[in-house]
């Protein structure tokens, strides 16, 4: 063959062994490609067998398991009373048995009717258990706590306080159904209690609502109007300001929140001091609402209602706040161990939530005293009511602080206040997610981040209450509040409000 006549005697010597090395992997490749399958079928069925008979024995013991625990709670011959109520010792006795035959599976055993009476016993440890109670085909389960299977039951501190306060509504849930309701939370839960009617409310509007409607209603607001002395005199009580200016006033109601002592001792009255409480807060951008379905609140203490985990209406979600007593009442700056603390905590809670960005940082203070409640009085002698001491619950119970400084006044003053039918209501336009935005209607858009339309900032300056500054602007419009803090939005902004009001931009902007 010609291919075998070029080749020399040496590279035909080598052919052979060359064809018989490869002839020699290709069968040991073989070989060992048959003895792997064959290695690979018997460890599969035998892991399949191991797996079907472990499936097999689970299913035997929950079968024959459950079998166990329902005759020892309802053994034969005894049937599930009409009224739960009535036989909560008898129930609990066997229920408490009936949870330790399979304590590694059957820790919770449970009997419900078609009424919707319900009656649980869970057991948390070896001897302490929770019994859960509804007896009626209504309203919430009551959750009590015992030791030992006799033990007295107590109910827990926090549902017992609602009760005591007149709120009967809430329901104290197992950890299994707080996870089942807000799966992103962290690991360590042990119960919750669930608040039926709790909402969420715009911080910004309300307050500017409540001054909007009392100046269309005939009041005067002076602004910036700090207060230097007060003259209580026969008829009329002159209110004395730093720069001069000076109203008059038949009763005066002192609603100065950090400056609420301050106010008191002007009027001649002492009682309580206002120590400042920071609380400083974290907000995380609108991407990490999926996160969360309502408000986690942990259990509060005498201090504080704790770091809470909660969304907006504005589409995000906000964490903290922290509870630190300071002395100065203008601190309202972050610092880099609250905010550390407020990340640990915000991690153990909500774990996903610390790989979301952060929109804003702030702080707020509380007028916090000495005192666990509300400073209420009224000094009719120098027509005078104090509502001090008023913490972060202000806004929540406004509305009830009003009504009870209108009685005061309805007592001690001799005057009739219009009906309700008579005073004049005012609107202002939502800035929640929950209705509809004025951008959905068209405008031109100057904020982009919190979609703020050129139309709103024209309305917040004209309004009766107006915004005189950028942070007045935000409050009204949400505009500076979004993502960009204003990097991207704040010259256009402030451009648009010095136009609309007449004013220098650099006012606007905050410079000299």
């Amino acid at each position: 063959m010609p291919l075998f006549r070029t080749l020399s005697l040496r590279q035909l010597l080598t052919v052979p062994y060359v064809v018989l090395v490869l002839l020699l992997a290709l069968l040991v490749g073989l070989l060992s490609y048959r003895a792997g399958r064959t290695a690979v079928d018997s460890l599969s069925e035998q892991l399949l067998g191991e797996t079907v008979g472990r499936i097999a024995q689970a299913v035997e013991k929950h079968v024959f398991g459950s079998g166990a625990v329902l005759d020892v709670a309802f053994p034969a011959g005894i049937t599930a009373p009409p009224r739960l109520v009535d036989e909560v010792d008898a129930l609990r006795t066997r229920f408490w048995q009936a949870t330790s035959v399979h304590r590694e599976l059957n820790n919770y055993a449970y009997y419900g009717d078609e009424q919707g009476h319900f009656f649980g016993l869970w057991r948390d440890t070896e001897n302490e258990a929770q019994l859960r109670l509804r007896t009626h085909g209504e309203g919430p389960r009551t959750l009590y706590r015992f030791s030992g299977i006799h033990g007295p039951l107590t109910l827990p501190t926090l549902e017992e306080k609602a009760a005591a306060n007149g709120y009967h509504h809430a329901e104290v849930v197992d950890p299994a159904t707080v996870r089942e309701m807000e799966p992103h939370l962290g690991d360590g839960i042990t119960g919750g209690m669930l608040v039926p009617g709790e909402h969420l409310i715009d911080p910004w509007s309300t307050p500017i609502a409540f001054a909007t409607e009392a100046v269309a209603n005939g009041c005067c607001l002076f602004t910036g109007f700090e207060i230097a002395n007060a003259v209580v005199g026969p008829e009329m009580t002159r209110l004395l300001a730093a720069d001069g200016r000076e109203i008059g006033a038949r009763f005066v109601v002192n609603a100065a929140g950090l400056h609420g002592d301050t106010v008191h001792r002007l009027f001649g009255f002492d009682g309580f001091t206002i120590r400042p409480r920071r609380g400083e807060l974290i907000v995380f951008d609108k991407l990490a609402r999926p996160l969360l379905g309502r408000t986690i609140l942990p259990v509060p203490t005498s201090h504080t209602k704790g770091v809470l985990v909660a969304p907006t209406v504005f589409g995000n979600i906000m964490l903290g706040p922290t509870a630190d007593d300071i002395d100065d009442r203008g601190a309202t700056g972050s610092t880099r161990s609250g905010l550390d603390g407020l990340l640990r905590k915000g991690h153990r809670i909500l774990p996903a939530l610390m790989h979301e960005e952060v929109t804003a940082v702030y702080a707020g203070l509380r007028a916090a005293t000495e005192h666990s409640d509300y400073q209420l009085s009224c000094e009719p002698s120098a027509r005078y009511i104090c509502l001090g001491g008023i913490r972060s619950t202000g806004l929540t119970s406004s509305m009830a602080l009003a009504e009870d400084a209108l009685a005061m006044l309805a007592t001690h003053m001799p005057a009739t206040p219009k009906a309700l039918d008579e005073l004049a209501t005012i609107r202002l336009t939502p800035l929640g997610e929950a209705g509809e935005r004025p951008y959905q209607r068209g405008g031109t858009v100057v904020c982009h981040c919190e979609r703020v339309t050129a139309e709103e900032i024209d309305a917040a300056i004209a309004a009766p209450v107006p915004a005189r500054d950028v942070d007045g602007l935000r409050r009204r419009t949400r505009a500076l509040a979004g993502r960009c803090q204003g990097f991207y939005c704040a010259a256009e902004v402030c451009a648009h409000a010095a136009v609309a009001s007449d004013r220098p931009m650099s006012e606007w902007m905050g410079l000299p």
